[in-house]
């Protein structure tokens, strides 16, 4: 139980001589104390808390670790992601002696802090109590690591409760769950780890829709980091539908309605959607998702209704505009006047519009060859965004292998891709951009690239090779006879 272990490890000699700290000081009247005694005293109180500093994250908190999903989320737990994200830059800034950044860090969370103070809801006002607890003690680790103890002592008076063993059962809830959250926000696959410590959340906090919630994301996000086209399970679904029966949050419904849809559950989604449409209080980011659940289901009379009133407030929202293009695509046949639409939308920045765009424009002219489309994509790309940048390469490539019968050029992007993540669910699959059929990038390069390329000493072909049969080690799969020839 890493919310408390460390405080379990205090001796009530410890805390005993904490208290004689405090009662010496009193006695003498005076507000100053040697340092020697003051540090022995914080440390003693830095022992009891729970923060990042004390979460086992040690070896993660180095720079570019973090992701950062700034989606349709729920408010509150959207306002926790964002402390966590802030605390841990605190900690990594505290790691590199970079101490007024990682205060600016800190100073960031109280703000966002005091924005939730009128916000929570009354019967859940605990969780405000465990987020006070780990700022402070976040603030009180730098400035201690800093050598300014008197402010060191200052943060921690702020900490609520000086000891995560005296905290409530619903506040051990929340700790568990902030965890949970801190946990989720780094690169890497974290999802087991964060998939334990949401589950002991619940298991503290069973009345908690935000908690229910964060299970049903990470259960999500766990198996489309495996494979993205899979089934969400029972544990996924009821997750969200236990947050939505509690909450009755649209966003949560939303969620629920969507993994019924994968499910192929039409009827029931289609039931939940029509729920959520029907609650008075919808933002304009309800109404959107709202419409592209209606879209999807060709359900064009709810889906107009939500985009109308969609519209009316942000009408050149890019998301927006996609939503509009896919409405008149999919549920209109209108797909000649989607493609203005899509295409501004994806020119100002929304990149899952441009796909639909060459999605639609392959629909109407099966000569079209998306490639330029894609470099252009690429060029704008963010550097550290890794996962489109793959997906990118790979598209790139198909157009090559399939369209322009280049193999040369069809194996340089195919190694780009690789290289950036061997191991990366979306080689295993991936949607063709050329139709509608699922691609497996590996079996592209072997059966198909390799064999193709006219040159096979040259280090491209090497290099691919080598990627296969690495994959081939780690995936435990038979050689064909071109690898086992290859030499490493």
């Amino acid at each position: 139980m890493e919310a408390v272990k460390i405080a379990m490890k205090n001796t009530d000699s410890s805390q005993k001589d904490s208290e004689n700290v405090k009662c010496t000081r009193n006695e003498s009247g005076s507000t100053d104390i040697q340092e020697e005694d003051l540090k022995s005293d914080i440390q003693k109180k830095l022992s009891m808390t729970s923060c990042p500093y004390t979460w086992g994250m040690e070896k993660l908190l180095t720079d570019n670790v973090f992701e950062w999903e700034d989606t349709d989320r729920e408010e509150i737990l959207s306002e926790i992601m964002g402390i966590m994200m802030m605390l841990l830059k605190a900690n990594v800034y505290d790691n590199k002696k970079k101490i007024d950044d990682a205060l600016e860090e800190i100073q960031k969370a109280e703000d966002v802090f005091k924005l939730l103070l009128g916000s929570i809801p009354d019967d859940q006002k605990y969780l405000l109590n465990v987020l006070r607890h780990i700022i402070f003690s976040t603030k009180g680790h730098v400035l201690y690591g800093a050598k300014q103890f008197k402010e060191a002592q200052i943060a921690l008076k702020e900490t609520y409760v000086h000891n995560v063993l005296n905290l409530t059962d619903k506040e051990l809830g929340s700790l568990y769950g902030c965890q949970a959250i801190a946990w989720s926000l780094f690169r890497i696959n974290t999802g087991q780890k964060t998939l334990e410590l949401v589950k002991r959340a619940i298991e503290k906090d069973n009345k908690n829709a935000h908690w229910y919630f964060f299970l049903g994301k990470t259960l999500r996000r766990l198996r489309r980091f495996n494979l993205y086209r899979t089934f969400p399970s029972n544990e996924e679904m009821e997750a969200f539908g236990k947050a939505f029966s509690l909450s009755q949050c649209p966003t949560m419904g939303i969620y629920y309605a969507q993994s019924k849809a994968e499910s192929k559950q039409q009827f029931e989604a289609r039931s939940i959607y029509t729920q959520i449409f029907n609650l008075e209080q919808k933002s304009f980011k309800v109404q959107l998702r709202l419409a592209l659940g209606f879209i999807r289901l060709r359900m064009s009379t709810e889906a107009k209704q939500c985009l109308n009133l969609a519209g009316r407030e942000n009408p050149e929202n890019v998301t927006y505009l996609h939503y509009m293009g896919m409405y008149l695509d999919l549920c209109c046949k209108k797909s000649k006047e989607a493609l203005d639409y899509y295409k501004l939308a994806g020119e100002r920045g929304n990149s899952a519009s441009y796909w639909s765009y060459m999605s639609c424009m392959r629909k109407l002219n099966k000569n079209y060859n998306p490639r330029e489309d894609l470099c252009k994509m690429l060029d704008k790309c963010e550097e550290d965004d890794n996962v489109l940048k793959q997906k990118l390469l790979l598209h790139i490539a198909e157009c090559y292998e399939y369209m322009d019968r280049d193999m040369n050029q069809a194996a340089e992007y195919y190694l780009k891709a690789v290289t950036i993540d061997p191991k990366g669910a979306i080689l295993n699959e991936h949607s063709s951009i050329l139709n509608c059929t699922h691609l497996n990038a590996w079996n592209s390069i072997e059966h198909n690239v390799l064999r193709r390329l006219a040159d096979k000493n040259s280090i491209l072909y090497k290099e691919l090779m080598n990627f296969c049969r690495r994959r081939k080690e780690y995936e435990k799969l038979p050689f064909t006879k071109e690898l086992q020839n290859i030499a490493l």
